[in-house]
């Protein structure tokens, strides 16, 4: 689901007249949801999963197997370029 242009407008209104302290609790809810978002993205990978994933200016694109699932990121094994811990956001089956 992506919110509307309108939706979005408003919610910057409301950011522009609330306290630091509810920019805050903001701030704390929007980390919960993409820990949330991220730890039931990576149940979706398995062990022994071929996967892909953009390591940026750190080596490009990268693919390897899947050797551990953690609740939010994923450890790959990319052979002779070693064993990376990427978020599964990142990651593409």
């Amino acid at each position: 689901m992506s919110l509307t242009t309108k939706q979005l407008n408003s919610i910057h209104e409301l950011m522009q007249k609330a306290s630091a302290e509810d920019l805050s609790s903001i701030y704390n809810m929007y980390r919960f949801e993409g820990k949330n978002r991220d730890a039931k993205l990576a149940n979706t990978f398995n062990v022994g999963d071929l996967v892909k994933f953009d390591a940026g200016n750190r080596g490009g694109m990268m693919s390897g197997k899947v050797v551990k699932v953690n609740r939010v990121k994923v450890k790959i094994d990319c052979g002779k370029l070693g064993t990376w811990n990427v978020p599964s956001s990142l990651l593409i089956a």
